[in-house]
């Protein structure tokens, strides 16, 4: 995998010749595992801000006679996890554009070995670019509905929320399935028109 991701940041911004199958994927994989764990460093202090601010409100409803009701604690919780989810948005599409950048040159030879156009690397990034614009620009509709959700006594409350917010949210994931089904694909035996066979 060390070979194979060395081999990618070198040609980051090379669009042309091949990559073979089994250079992509490790390659993929190395980005899955960097993208993890940055997503980990960047989620831990969110969320142990958040468990603190949480204690602090709990703290001061109990001494000021405590929260008569869930819907005051859930009202509470909902509130301090706003701040939070929009935090957590800007990194997430900062961290789609670092990873389309340094995803992108391995795609197209990736498509390039299996005898495609690069220009398919287009569908994954269009995909990405619009899910990441989506998610921005229902930013407080979602927590609208969050918060009504958790004030809500009703169990399919959540469900029905991720129901309104509607279909557009799962573009994204046809960029997946396009990077699935051309990266499995064999390499053409041989040379082919973006150079000699990389095996």
């Amino acid at each position: 995998m060390i070979a194979e991701t060395k081999h990618c940041l070198r040609n980051l911004a090379n669009f042309t010749g091949r990559d073979s199958r089994q250079t992509f994927w490790m390659y993929v994989l190395a980005l899955v595992i960097v993208q993890f764990v940055i997503g980990m460093v960047m989620v831990i202090p969110l969320l142990w801000r958040m468990i603190g601010q949480l204690i602090e409100t709990a703290q001061a409803a109990e001494a000021a006679g405590g929260f008569s009701d869930p819907e005051q604690i859930n009202g509470a919780m909902a509130g301090l996890m706003g701040p939070m989810m929009g935090e957590m948005l800007v990194w997430t599409g900062i961290m789609a554009l670092v990873m389309s950048a340094l995803f992108v040159a391995a795609f197209v030879r990736r498509l390039h070995d299996a005898g495609y156009s690069g220009w398919i690397a287009l569908v994954p990034l269009a995909t990405q670019a619009f899910a990441t614009i989506y998610s921005y620009s229902q930013m407080e509709r979602m927590m609208a509905l969050m918060e009504t959700a958790m004030a809500s006594q009703d169990p399919q409350a959540m469900s029905q929320m991720q129901a309104q917010i509607g279909p557009w949210g799962y573009v994204g994931y046809i960029g997946y399935l396009v990077v699935i089904v051309f990266g499995i694909m064999d390499s053409q035996a041989g040379p082919n028109r973006w150079g000699e066979d990389p095996a």
